[in-house]
């Protein structure tokens, strides 16, 4: 069964796992913006997103992407606490 984790764990996370695998001579990229939005399918209540990465020479996007879709495989991230305003989750680290 996956491990929960919630949303400020999911950022710290992905910010951790990035640094570790960015390319070691770029130093302009950052992890993007997260949001919580609709669910593909329908009943489902909403789902986490990640904007898309901006381009990079040396790779990033391809790192962020594949990040991306493994903590989103590996991991049940927890919606946004009913009284936080979603937009606190929408921010760039």
């Amino acid at each position: 069964m996956a491990r929960t984790m919630s949303a400020a764990e999911m950022l710290d996370h992905l910010a951790r796992e990035f640094e570790k695998a960015r390319a070691p001579h770029c130093t302009t990229c950052r992890v993007p913006r997260t949001f919580w939005g609709p669910a593909p399918g329908p009943g489902a209540a909403g789902y986490w997103y990640m904007e898309q990465p901006g381009k990079c020479e040396r790779g990033c996007r391809q790192v962020l992407t594949g990040l991306w879709a493994r903590l989103t495989t590996d991991y049940v991230i927890a919606p946004p606490p009913r009284d936080v305003p979603v937009s606190r989750f929408s921010h760039v680290r």
